[in-house]
Order: C-alpha cells, then sequence, then structure tokens
C-alpha cells in the first residue's frame, strides 16, 4: 500500500504521480485529503486508487494547456485500473483539460463516486471496458472569455469507446453571460449551455439509473444602450445528450432533460432532450446493478 499525503510525514509520497510511478502492477494506493497539483499519468500498469474525501486534484495557479487531472492509457488486455473517490478538475483555459481521461485501453477501468470536472468531466477514447457508478461529471466553461475558451460537455465518448454508466449525474456547462454595448438584443448571445453526455463514431454506451442533463444558456450580459432590461441575448440551452450517427445508447430508468435557454432582453431557444441521427433504446422499470469491482467488465462481455 503507497500513501499519498500534501502534508507529507515518514513513509508516504506528497504527489499521486509518484505513487504511480513508485508503485508495481496490481498495488494499491491511498490519497489522504489535501489539494494535489498536477497531472497524473497511469501507463499500462493496474493500480488500485482509493482517494479519501477532501482529495482535491487541481491546478491552485493558471497553466497553459490546461491539460486532463487524471489519464490512463495504454492498458493491456487483463490489465485494470479502479479508481475511488477524487474530485479531478483541471484550470480551464483555451484548451480545456478533462477531469478524468482514458484512452487506447483494451483493459478495464472502474471508476466509483469520482467527481470529474472539465471541458470533459470524463472523456473515454478506444477504450471498449470502462465502468462509471456513483459518479459526478460536470463540463466546466473556460475561465478565460466565453470568445477564447471551450464550455464543457459533462461526458464524451469517442472511438471504439464501450462505457457502462450506473447511478450517476451528467451535467453540461452553464453558459456565461457576454456583455455587449449593441443596444437591445446584441448580435453576439451569451454562452451556449453544453450536452450532458457526446457519443461520438462508434461509441456505445448501457446506463442505468443515470441523468443526462443540458447546461443553462447563459443569461444576456449588460449593455449601455438597453436599460432597463439587462439588454444581452441570452445563450440556448444545451442537449441532454448528442448522438452521432453510428453510436448507440441503451438507457434504463434514466433522466434525459435538455438546458433551458438564458434570460435576457431576447430570450435564448431551450435546449433540445436528444439531438443527433444515432441510437437511442430506452426503457423503465427495470434497474440492472452494476457488478462488483472484483468481477470487472472485460473487453468482450456484454453491456
Amino acid at each position: 500500500m503507497w500513501v499519498v499525503d500534501d502534508d507529507g510525514g515518514p513513509l508516504v509520497l506528497s504527489d499521486l504521480q509518484s505513487a504511480v510511478d513508485a508503485a508495481g502492477d496490481g498495488d494499491a494506493i491511498l490519497v489522504r485529503p489535501g489539494i494535489y497539483d498536477g497531472t497524473t499519468e497511469v501507463v499500462g500498469k493496474s493500480l488500485v486508487i482509493v482517494a479519501e474525501s477532501g482529495a482535491v486534484f487541481f491546478d491552485t495557479v493558471p497553466t497553459q494547456g490546461a491539460p486532463s487531472r487524471l489519464r490512463i492509457r495504454d492498458l493491456g488486455p487483463g490489465q485494470n485500473v479502479t479508481l475511488l473517490g477524487g474530485k479531478f478538475e483541471p484550470w480551464i483555459n483555451s484548451s480545456g483539460g478533462s477531469g478524468v481521461e482514458v484512452s487506447s485501453s483494451a483493459g478495464s477501468v472502474w471508476i466509483e463516486r469520482t467527481q470529474g470536472c472539465g471541458r470533459f468531466g470524463l472523456r473515454v477514447t478506444d477504450s471498449p471496458a470502462v465502468v462509471g457508478t456513483r459518479a459526478s461529471l460536470v463540463g466546466v466553461a473556460s475561465f478565460l472569455s466565453p470568445f477564447a475558451g471551450p464550455s464543457g460537455d459533462a461526458m464524451k465518448a469517442e472511438g471504439a469507446a464501450r462505457v457502462a454508466l450506473y447511478d450517476s449525474d451528467l451535467e453540461g456547462t452553464v453558459g456565461t453571460p457576454i456583455d455587449c454595448n449593441e443596444g437591445c438584443c446584441c448580435q453576439t448571445p451569451s454562452q451556449h449551455g453544453e450536452s450532458g453526455l457526446v457519443l461520438a463514431d462508434t461509441a456505445t454506451m448501457y446506463a442505468s439509473g443515470t441523468s443526462f442533463r443540458g447546461g443553462f444558456g447563459g443569461n444576456g450580459g449588460s449593455s449601455s444602450g438597453c436599460s432597463p432590461f439587462g439588454g444581452g441575448s441570452g445563450g440556448d440551452g444545451g442537449a441532454g445528450v448528442e448522438l452521432e450517427a453510428l453510436t448507440l445508447l441503451n438507457a434504463v430508468d434514466c433522466i434525459i432533460e435538455a438546458g433551458a435557454g438564458g434570460g435576457g432582453a431576447c430570450l435564448g431557444d431551450d435546449g433540445v432532450p436528444v439531438t443527433g441521427t444515432g441510437t437511442l433504446q430506452t426503457s423503465s422499470g427495470l434497474v440492472r446493478s452494476p457488478v462488483s469491482p472484483d468481477t470487472r467488465l472485460g473487453p468482450d462481455a456484454p453491456l
């Protein structure tokens, strides 16, 4: 057992990356409460990472490029990473990092009771065995002007990703107001809300007891030429889920809601629950419990 504690102490490490580098394949890492800077990468190694309540992975100063807080990649068949707990949030700028990112992994990844925030709270690419349960994923807008940085979807799965989500909450970015001096109903609206989920390429997902909510459009900002209405135009609400043509979402007892349009002298349009030409299968009355972490979802297991 490797222990990480930003307060230091005997036989402990001060950051998660040091523990990951020191750990052997199959080792466990315990992260004590604290604020941890920097990006952590797990590459081709089986690990169990347990973050106690209050363990937050966040840049305390702006970092150009906004890398993802935790990257898990290149797991081979039979390898697995279990992540329990922790809040992962990059400093958002024009590049927009993710909270947690899983890519190019044939092995399995189990994510439980984890909070992910960022350009994507969770991003999964070409990884066929990713399970999330009781996760909270939130898209976050750039700290820069809305013109300079991307707003965020709660989650994106792309490539040949296959994901199962249980009892989780996903919410896209709430749009940021934009001020203007163009009179009532500015030509440039406030930032739009973003999607709770984006499935791209040939990604598939099974979801049970999970909510997908689009972000609200930003309220219209102030405009010196339009007193007393506030002047600006509200941004449009985000979609609950966005499904590209060859994707599939199988949703059991799930909530899919669009974000409302932002207020202002001119109102933004409400979003739509589902957008895109991918396949959505819905059913209710049956919630399939997640598998035990001891019986991981293998690359060939059905969703």
